[in-house]
């Protein structure tokens, strides 16, 4: 809609389910609300995703927190421009004005912005196209790739243990000891006033 109001006709395809019942009617009676509606298409969860991905001039990944970011990646592999919002992991892949642009999902404009610099510069599109795909590469191999990964955490569990430090032993000791002075499972007053105080000092 605020892109329609700057007089650019963007059109919207949105893939994948949603967890709560009656969200995409919620969303398309927005869109008619913002005039937009015969811009914007629904297509529920797909099989493969990827034929409407490879359509799309660019890519959004508008979630509020994203742990890793996987379909960030994988737009970015197939050499598309990527707006994100920059909540987790999709903060750490985006390189922005570099392969795309991030966006904070609750301030309002925000999406809009990339949008609609994009939508006035299509070469600007190609160029984080292909950077976004070099980094895509970059990030799937050699140091940062699965397979180095695991041959650091197979190395890692060959090592001797180190010990733990004494507060992080202590903490770790602390529900058995709790629970063998038959308190049950609440903490007494008394203990949190008197002992952990102490316990926590030392």
């Amino acid at each position: 809609g605020e892109l329609a109001e700057r007089g650019i006709i963007a059109s919207l395809c949105v893939i994948g389910s949603h967890e709560n019942a009656g969200y995409d009617l919620r969303l398309r009676k927005r869109a008619v609300r913002a005039g937009v509606a015969d811009h914007v298409t629904f297509l529920g969860e797909q099989v493969n995703p990827f034929p409407y991905v490879c359509a799309a001039d660019v890519c959004v990944t508008p979630s509020g927190l994203e742990a890793f970011g996987r379909t960030t990646l994988e737009y970015m592999l197939v050499g598309k421009a990527v707006i994100a919002s920059e909540g987790g992991g999709s903060g750490e892949l985006v390189v922005p004005g570099n392969t795309g642009f991030l966006f904070d999902p609750t301030r309002a404009g925000s999406l809009s912005e990339p949008l609609e610099r994009y939508a006035r510069d299509p070469a600007l599109i190609e160029a984080h196209g292909k950077a976004g795909a070099l980094r895509a590469r970059t990030i799937m191999t050699g140091e940062f790739s699965n397979a180095a990964a695991i041959e650091r955490l197979k190395a890692t569990a060959a090592m001797p243990p180190h010990r733990l430090p004494n507060i992080a032993r202590y903490w770790f000791a602390l529900p058995g000891y709790y629970f063998s002075a038959g308190r049950g499972p609440r903490i007494g007053v008394a203990f949190v006033l008197t002992r952990l105080p102490g316990r926590a000092m030392n």
